[in-house]
């Protein structure tokens, strides 16, 4: 999409990601790309796919609260 729709599916997963953080192990840095499909996600579609993604990489065991 044009730059509206990418900086505000960036904020959306900010918001999610700095939620996230106490979760993970001090010092991760984090770099996520962004398909298309993720301008229409809700946000509780994009919170699960960030989850199952950093459970993947093995930086996050339990679900954050």
């Amino acid at each position: 999409g044009g730059a509206v729709v990418r900086n505000r599916i960036r904020r959306r997963l900010k918001v999610i990601a700095r939620d996230l953080t106490p979760a993970l192990p001090i010092g991760t840095d984090i770099l996520i790309g962004v398909r298309p499909e993720a301008a229409t996600a809700s946000s509780d579609e994009l919170r699960a796919a960030l989850i199952s993604c950093l459970r993947r990489a093995r930086l996050l065991s339990e679900m954050p609260a």
